[in-house]
């Protein structure tokens, strides 16, 4: 049956002019998970664990010391994961998000422009646990070489938030960035789209894996043990999301069956799973942030003109910090903005 969406002027998916619409491929990505997990309750039966819902192409602004020309390329993609599938492990650095895009040969990018790649493949243990897991990230590391290297990776998300699991499957891990990981001068980015790097810093980019389905503990024990063979499971991950035991090393590596058949009977649950698992990040702004809290934010900020919106959101986002916090939190954190800022005038009070 057709279904109908309603869309109310002034949301993300209705904008009103000023509103910026920049970002309008993310947003794209993140309703394709609404859409998975909206038609997920409907039909469990047939719909997977959310997709990375991040896929980011990589820019780079630098000088080719060799011709002293200026040189901008599109390095590579970095493509998350694809959500458990109901009969299958989710595809691995290619979700839904982004099945169209191609990845440029290293060797390619390396002649054409004066970078060197550190690394660029599958990144262990992103997958979300799961009868069915999810599929792994991409990480891409790579090393510039001149000053002012100017770096771009938009459409980058899901570093707080990841992507959820289903009736017993884990959230995928989530994305990250960084400047010169494991060295002093090591700076934390996630999220920022655009900065500059100097002569020998390493970029690395981290993007979010897809969410697993379904119970890990029913995941065949065989399967696991093969996921770690692949480096795509690490060994401590398969007893601790899996229960499963592993013994021996390289070669030797097996499964234990018999301790692996007491640790899965030790903590399966009686109770069924929720459908849903956001992951502890998610799970703590939500014991903040509550239904009612947020309605409340939601119906104020439409009280103001738009381009007042964004900076008012995170100053009652500033404000607002004990859990179980409810509307009337909303308005004591709203008042005081308006004692604090008068010329802010929310159309209600400019009509008085």
């Amino acid at each position: 049956r057709p279904f109908h969406c309603i869309l109310p002027e002034g949301t993300v998916v209705n904008p009103q002019f000023p509103a910026a619409v920049g970002m309008r491929s993310l947003t794209c990505g993140r309703i394709r998970s609404l859409l998975f997990g909206a038609f997920g309750q409907a039909m469990p039966e047939r719909m997977p664990a959310a997709p990375a819902g991040s896929s980011s192409i990589v820019n780079v602004m630098t000088y080719d010391d060799r011709t002293g020309e200026a040189v901008i390329a599109a390095v590579n993609p970095v493509v998350g994961g694809s959500g458990g599938m109901p009969t299958g492990d989710g595809t691995n650095g290619s979700g839904a998000d982004a099945a169209y895009l191609k990845n440029t040969p290293v060797e390619i990018t390396e002649a054409e422009v004066p970078i060197r790649f550190r690394r660029y493949g599958l990144a262990s243990g992103t997958g979300g646990a799961g009868r069915w897991r999810g599929g792994l990230a991409t990480h891409m590391e790579f090393q510039v070489f001149t000053p002012n290297t100017r770096i771009t990776a938009r459409n980058r998300d899901r570093c707080r938030f990841q992507a959820w699991g289903v009736l017993g499957g884990k959230a995928g891990r989530g994305s990250s960035m960084s400047l010169n990981p494991g060295r002093p001068d090591m700076r934390v980015l996630n999220n920022i789209d655009t900065f500059t790097a100097d002569p020998g810093d390493i970029v690395s980019i981290v993007s979010p894996g897809g969410g697993g389905r379904g119970d890990p503990l029913d995941r065949e024990a065989e399967r696991v043990l093969r996921d770690v063979v692949c480096n795509y499971v690490a060994i401590a991950d398969a007893e601790a999301e899996y229960g499963v035991v592993l013994t021996g090393m390289g070669v030797d590596l097996a499964v234990d069956l018999p301790a692996t058949e007491v640790l899965r009977a030790q903590r399966r649950r009686n109770e069924p799973h929720p459908h849903f698992h956001f992951g502890a990040a998610r799970e703590a702004y939500e014991r903040v942030w509550t239904r009612g809290a947020y309605d409340a934010m939601t119906a104020l900020l439409a009280s103001l003109p738009v381009h007042w919106r964004f900076f008012v959101k995170r100053k009652l986002m500033e404000g607002l910090k004990r859990e179980g916090s409810g509307a009337a939190d909303v308005q004591a954190v709203w008042q005081a903005l308006l004692a604090e800022l008068p010329y802010m005038r929310p159309q209600q009070v400019a009509a008085e």
